[in-house]
C-alpha cells in the first residue's frame, strides 16, 4: 500500500485508494482537500485545499452588492463557487524515513501538519492555529475577504473590532501579505460590514 496515501487515510481522510482526491471535514462545512496528480508516488507533488462552502455566498455578495469591496481588494477567484479559503502546492518527499512536505520553504513533516490541520475542529481553533499561527504556510488567494469571513464565523462584526484587530502588531504580517489596494477605515469597515 502506498505509505503517502495511507498517512492521510490514518488522519482521517476520506477517498479511495487509486484516486487523486482525499478530503477530510474539518468542522461545521469546513473541510480539506488533497490532490496529487502524480499517482501518489515518492517526490510527488500536491495540492492542499481548504473550503468552507459558505464562503461562496459571502464573498459573492460583497462584491454583487458593494462596489467599495473593489476599492479595498478586487476579487482574484471570481468564478469560483467552492468557497476555497486557502490553497498550498508542495512537493511531499521521504526524508531520512519520515515523510514531509514543503511549505514557505520549511521542511516539516507531513504527521505533523495534518496533526495541525485534524486539532482545528472548531472556528476559533482554525483561526488561531490556521490562520493567525500559521498563516504563511498558505496562500490565502481572497486575502482580506477570507480574514472578514472567519471573523463573521466567530460573531465578531462591528466595526470597530474589525479595525482594531487588524491594527494590531500581532495582524501586521498578515496584513501586509493581504497587498490591499487601500487599508480599510473604520468608514469603509463600517460599509461592507451591514450586508454581512
Amino acid at each position: 500500500m502506498n505509505e503517502i496515501v495511507e498517512s492521510f487515510l490514518n488522519f482521517g481522510f476520506q477517498g479511495q485508494r487509486g484516486l487523486s482526491v482525499f478530503k477530510k471535514a474539518l468542522f461545521d462545512d469546513f473541510y480539506i482537500s488533497v490532490k496529487c496528480e502524480d499517482g501518489w508516488t515518492d517526490e510527488s507533488s500536491i495540492i492542499i485545499y481548504i473550503h468552507s462552502q459558505r464562503f461562496a455566498p459571502f464573498i459573492h455578495n460583497l462584491f454583487s452588492e458593494l462596489s467599495i469591496s473593489e476599492l479595498i481588494q478586487p476579487r482574484k477567484l471570481t468564478n469560483d463557487d467552492s468557497g476555497c479559503l486557502c490553497m498550498v502546492s508542495t512537493f511531499i518527499e521521504c526524508v531520512d524515513d519520515e515523510w514531509v512536505v514543503w511549505l514557505y520553504g520549511e521542511e516539516i513533516k507531513l504527521s505533523c501538519f495534518l496533526s495541525l490541520i485534524s486539532e482545528a475542529d472548531s472556528i476559533e481553533r482554525f483561526y488561531d492555529s490556521i490562520y493567525v499561527e500559521n498563516n504563511r504556510l498558505f496562500i490565502w488567494v481572497e486575502t482580506f475577504w477570507v480574514y472578514l469571513y472567519l471573523k463573521s464565523c466567530m460573531a465578531i462584526v462591528l466595526p470597530e473590532e474589525i479595525y482594531d484587530d487588524i491594527n494590531k502588531e500581532q495582524m501586521s504580517p498578515i496584513v501586509k501579505r493581504w497587498g490591499l489596494t487601500s487599508l480599510p477605515t473604520l468608514d469603509m469597515l463600517s460599509k461592507v460590514l451591514k450586508i454581512i
